[in-house]
Formats: structure tokens, sequence, C-alpha cells
């Protein structure tokens, strides 16, 4: 077990609104709500934007856009609010509060998320969710557009065709992905080898960060606008809008959808189209669809059924020679063909075969929703017919009833694009991509394990034919299975969490990591695959500290329990304890006052701290340190008033110097101080500000550093004292 003896290693515990963290989450959502309306430009508009479980549309607005319904169950956990902005805001409100309260934030777009990370968490939590947010700008004089993250692929699509229908560009076939997490993952569809992916043509951003700052491309640095691009926007921000490039499409552009079993050679076909898919010109683009079905020759038995699906950038007079050349084994014949706009074939391969008009792309609803699971690979070499004999067998068990593979080849364009360019690392040297998917209607725990691990089963089988070192993964097909971080409060490691990271990512994680440490340090915001920064509350070396309060709720003894164990465990001991907690004032809520909780620490907490001093410093003692302030110091009370204010800093003062006579009587190397930090310029004094003399208004770092450096230079004979700033000993 390692100790912090050769480090120093501080927990800032602060405190925003004690009465919030005595009754989490009994009340929860009654003081983010108030807070919410504090920190709204209007009061007025966001109140109708926000649902609570005891709003009588809070379940329709929950389940709306969940599409898996894995996570839509009676267990599945559910947010305390769901807040739908119709304006930036709302977003910077629902930031803000939810540091302040201690939850977290899962940005919602189209809510297809395969592992549901965009709207559930084990850990008290809101939504955001950008329904709201989907308007679209079509700029057809340069060919680029501005989307709303919350708008759907196929609201995009038919506003591009609204103006005009040679334009296009390179996203999804599902019309009711939002681009909101399509984009932010890579996103790919019929274009990928003629233009790439959805993420390549993004040329700008709008993106709110953890301080509630409104940034666009230039604001935001390079560093963050590449991170976004491909390393999944919910690590770093809440992405508001994307500025993307459209791509030029023919007037016509051919498509076909054409079925091979087994008995109809589609073994022959499937390795032969291995040899050539991401080698031909890339207008043309050919996946395939391999489903297991009843055999139409031998009763009883099973067979399988291979779709090759395709869409050409030109006329069939083309195409077919073009695919007698390449994959004249598919026996690809005129009337297989079916010429259209591009527009049409977005309906096309979307299922919408019967004459709809686009309009359907407006609709949000999906057609299908399920329970089902998914995974992913990347092919480098061909897969030898025995394997895909092997992958027959396991589609014929009784869990693979609704499964499919879909290959997809890669070549053209994403040949031609570095690795680096965005975090989206699979470019030249992949044949294609596997997409696995099971799927079942039934309800239940037992259910639900039987066909993952059929599906598991699988993905263990084809290994030895796709990617090594890492096995490659795309971040928009979410996989757990792979690796995830620790969420409820634990230090998440580099080394954790490159597990999975390079797996998605590549060598292009650790770029990602480091973005990540500039924008969120603290790590706000995350989920179980986000990007973890390279320290988060704590850090390995002790000399980080948030400016996020962790997830310990200090007035309750199980909370500082658990997070005792947690650091035993991690660390073996502490030997700097700084207690930062308390509150000045919270307008219409509350008046000036105080918590302490060094009842509870002294059963939980105090004991890591008999380590002594540490590395680094002139210490020989380990420290604990309150924060407190003069009006607390009975006698540097010249200015009465501020009564409850100054009765609780005299208690917490009170407090301390009985706990420094415990450290004394027992001959531990620790003791326990206080300190004043002065008036520090941050939003929580702002209020109080009016009457600080010229020069006595510190920086945060200012001040920091010269709590620090009394710290450092504590020795036994300091125990129970109480330090201004500036060193000097306050009287009592």
């Amino acid at each position: 077990m390692k100790s912090l003896s050769s480090s120093i290693f501080s927990i800032l515990l602060v405190l925003l609104f004690s009465q919030w963290a005595a009754s989490l989450p009994e009340t929860n959502h009654e003081n983010f709500l108030q807070c919410l309306t504090l920190n709204s430009d209007n009061s007025t508009s966001i109140s109708k934007v926000i649902y609570t479980q005891n709003n009588s549309s809070y379940s329709s607005i929950l389940e709306f856009s969940i599409q898996n319904l894995r996570f839509s169950t009676s267990t599945t956990p559910k947010p305390l609010v769901i807040v739908t902005p119709l304006q930036v805001s709302h977003i910077q409100a629902s930031i803000s509060c939810s540091q302040r309260h201690g939850m977290q934030i899962r940005v919602r777009s189209g809510g297809h998320d395969y592992e549901g990370l965009s709207f559930v968490s084990d850990v008290p939590f809101v939504i955001v969710d950008l329904i709201n947010m989907s308007s679209i700008s079509v700029d057809t004089e340069n060919q680029t557009a501005w989307v709303q993250t919350g708008a759907t692929i196929g609201q995009l699509y038919y506003r591009i065709a609204e103006k005009s229908k040679t334009l296009a560009f390179p996203a999804g076939v599902c019309p009711t992905v939002g681009v909101g997490g399509h984009f932010s993952g890579g996103g790919y569809g019929f274009l990928l080898r003629k233009y790439g992916l959805a993420a390549d043509n993004i040329v700008d951003a709008q993106l709110i960060d953890v301080k509630g700052r409104f940034l666009d491309r230039n604001s935001m640095g390079e560093d963050l606008f590449w991170a976004i691009r491909g390393g999944g926007g919910a690590s770093f921000g809440v992405i508001v809008a994307w500025k993307i490039k459209l791509v030029a499409v023919p007037p016509t552009v051919t498509v076909f959808n054409v079925q091979r079993t087994l008995e109809q050679n589609a073994t022959k076909i499937i390795l032969k189209w291995q040899q050539v898919a991401d080698k031909v010109h890339e207008d043309l683009m050919t996946r395939i669809f391999l489903r297991s079905v009843n055999s139409s020759t031998e009763q009883g038995k099973k067979t399988m059924r291979l779709s090759f699906e395709a869409m050409f950038l030109g006329g069939v007079d083309q195409l077919l020679p073009l695919m007698q050349k390449i994959l004249p084994e598919l026996g690809l014949v005129n009337e297989d063909c079916i010429e259209m706009s591009w527009i049409d074939s977005i309906l096309y391969f979307a299922g919408f075969t019967n004459g709809e008009s686009m309009e359907v792309l407006l609709d949000r609803t999906s057609t299908t929703r399920i329970f089902f699971k998914g995974k992913s690979d990347y092919v480098k070499e061909p897969i030898p017919e025995t394997a895909w004999e092997g992958i027959y067998e396991r589609f014929y068990e009784e869990e693979a009833e609704a499964t499919e593979m879909i290959l997809s080849p890669y070549g053209g364009k994403m040949s031609e694009i570095s690795e680096s360019e965005i975090p989206f690392p699979h470019r030249v040297g992949n044949l294609y991509k596997i997409h696995y998917s099971v799927y079942w209607e039934e309800e239940g725990n037992e259910i639900a394990q039987k066909h993952i691990d059929w599906i598991r089963r699988l993905y263990s089988f084809v290994a030895p034919y796709v990617s090594k070192n890492p096995r490659a993964a795309y971040i928009n097909y979410r996989d757990l299975d792979i690796g995830t971080n620790n969420i409820k409060g634990s230090y998440t490691s580099f080394k954790q969490a490159s597990i999975w990271g390079v797996k998605y990512f590549k060598n292009n994680f650790n770029r990602l990591v480091h973005v990540k440490t500039k924008v969120d340090p603290a790590n706000f915001f995350r989920n179980e695959q986000s990007i973890p920064p390279l320290s988060s509350w704590w850090n390995k070396r002790g000399r980080h500290v948030s400016s996020s309060r962790p997830a310990m709720r200090i007035v309750r003894t199980q909370a500082i329990s658990a997070s005792a164990t947690s650091v035993r465990e991690k660390y073996g001991s502490l030997n700097l304890l700084i207690n930062a907690s308390g509150i000045l004032s919270i307008p219409n809520v509350l008046q000036p006052g105080r918590d302490n909780f060094i009842d509870c620490n002294q059963q939980h907490i105090w004991p890591l701290l008999k380590v002594g001093g540490g590395t680094g410093t002139e210490r020989d003692v380990a420290v604990v340190a309150n924060l407190s302030a003069r009006v607390g110091s009975i006698g540097d009370n010249r200015l009465g008033g501020w009564h409850s204010y100054r009765s609780s800093n005299a208690a917490l003062n009170q407090l301390t110097k009985t706990v420094s006579v415990e450290f004394a009587r027992k001959k531990d190397p620790v003791i326990c101080i206080l300190l004043h930090p002065g008036t520090v310029d941050t939003d929580l004094s702002r209020p109080f500000q009016r009457n600080v003399p010229e020069g006595k208004l510190f920086t945060k770092e200012f001040s920091v550093q010269k709590l620090l450096g009394i710290i450092n230079k504590a020795k036994r004979h300091d125990n129970g004292k109480f330090f201004a700033w500036d060193g000097q000993e306050i009287p009592w």
C-alpha cells in the first residue's frame, strides 16, 4: 500500500451549500431549481424547461429520446432533474448549479448512446437534453451550415436538400441520431470513402466549458477544437453548435441492395469483396449485412443471408461495368439498381421505400425501440473462409435469432487523412470496420444476459482475425466491455483509462488526456468512458487541489467513512487535511453561518494523519488546517454585527483548540491550526468586497501560496494557533 509520506497530499473539502448536503437526495432538486433560477438570465423562461420527478411530463421527456430499451427499465437510475435548454444561458446555469450541488451532468442530443451514458448515471445527476436547441442555417453560397447539436441527422439532411439537390454532408444513415454525439465521435455514412467522416468536415464549433464560458474555435484554441472532433464532446464541455463544410454530390446517384445466401455462393462473394472493397474508386461504397435466416432448400435448417448494399455517385451506366470488373461474383444487373437523388438515397437506406416524402426526416421519433447490445472491430487482413464458417455457426445459435454483422469498407479518402488529424485514428491500413449487434424484445436481466453473453462469445471468437495491439474499436459504438473509468468519486489513472482509451483513439488518447487536463482538470464532465485528466481532485503527487467539491457529503458519517476507506486503500495515509467547509450566504435562503465536521472526521479521517510530515516541507508533523475568519476570534472582534457568522466561527475556532489538545495529549505527530486567508476575490466573497481596503483583496493564487507557506513551515509548537495569511499569529 502506497504511503504519501514522500509527498504532500491534500484534500480540499469545499461545501458551498451545507443545507443541500444534509438532505441529498430528498431535497436536491429543489435547491438545484433555486440555483437555476438565481443563475439564469430569465427565471421565467428557464422554469418552462425544467422537469423534476414530480412533474407530469417528466417520464415522457425522459423516455422520448431513449433508443435502447436496456436503459429504460424500472431499475434504471433516473435523473433528479431534466433541463431542456432554449438558450445558452440555460446550459450555463445548469453547469454552474451542477457543480455547486455535486451533481453530474449527462448531455443528450439524440439518445442513441449504445451504453446509455448520455442519460444514465449511478450517482446523482441531471440530464441536459438539447432537443430544443436544433436550429439549422444552411449557406449554399459558401457551402457551409451551422447546426445546433440538438438537431438530428435527418433534420440536417432535410434543411440541406431544401436549399440544394447537389450539396450533402458525409454523416450517418439513421435519421433520428443526434448530431451532437454523432459528430463528436466521428460519424460516417455512404460518403465515407469520398469525403471522410462528419468530424473531418467540421470547420468551427461553439462550446460551453466547465467555467461557463461560451467559446468558438478561435477562443477555445486549436487543441480543444481538435479534441471535440472525434474525441467525444461530452468529456470537454457542452457543445452547442457545429459549423460544417457541405460537400458536392451529383444530381444522380445509384443504389442497390442485393441479397445472396450461402447456397448462392455468398461466402465466395464476401471473400472477394474483402480483397477489393477498400481499393475501388472512392465514388463507390458497398457494405455488407450478415444475418441468419431459415433455409429455403432444407426445412428446419438455417443459412446465412448476406445483403450487399451500395451507393455510387453516378449513373447505372457507370456502375455496372465497374461492378463487373471488381466483383463479378455478385452478378449485379441493371434491374438491381435504382437511380435517384442523393436525398432520396437517404430515405432509401433509412427504410423509407414506399414513396414517403422527405418530410419524414424531420420526425425525431424512432421507428424501432428495442433492447440491444453492440460492439465493433477493425479488420486489417482478409478474414479466411474457415473463420467465416465459424462465425456462421454462432449465428445459428438460439440467442442469435435477431443478430447482425455490418461490414463497412474503408480506403479512399479515409486512407488519405492522417491518424492524428483529429482524435479518430482508424485510417490507412484498415480494410473495413465490423459492427456487431444483438437484439431482443423481452425485458429481464436473465434474458438480457443471455444475449449479451452471445455477442461476447462471437467477439471473442473473431479476436484472432481483427486488429491487435490494440484491438481497435469505434467510440460511437460505445462498449463498456472494453474498459471503464471509476465513477463514484475515485481517481482514474491514465493507465486504467488507457485500457479502453487506446482502443478508441490509439496514440491520440495521450493528447486527449492532456487537453482534458488543461480545460477540465477537476474532471467535472465525466462518465464511464470520458477522457480523464492526468489528475482528478487529488493526484498521485499531492500537488493538485481542485476548485470543485469532491463527492464527500461532509455531514454524513457514511460518506466520510467511505472516503477515508478509499484514501486508505489507495494511498495509505495523509499528511495534510484542509477544511474549507462553510458558506457566507445564499440570497433569500441562508444568512451567514458555518458548518463544521470535526467530530465526524475525528473518527474516520484523523487516523490517516499519523504518518507525520512529508518531504518538500520543513515540518515533521501532519497538519489539519481549518480555514476560519478573524471575526471568529474573540480577541480580534472590534466591529460587532454578523452575530451568527461570528458565533459559528468562534465555535469552529474553539473546536480547533479542543482538537489540538487531543492531538497533543495522544502525542500523535499531528497538529491542528487555524488559517485566515484574507479576503479572496471569488464569486463567494464578491457581495462583501465593497469595504475591503485597497491592496487587501487577494487573488486565489496569492492566498493559496501564502497559506501553503505557513502550512509547510508548521512545527509542533504551532499546534492550536491561529495564523493570518501573512504568517502573523491572531490573538484569541
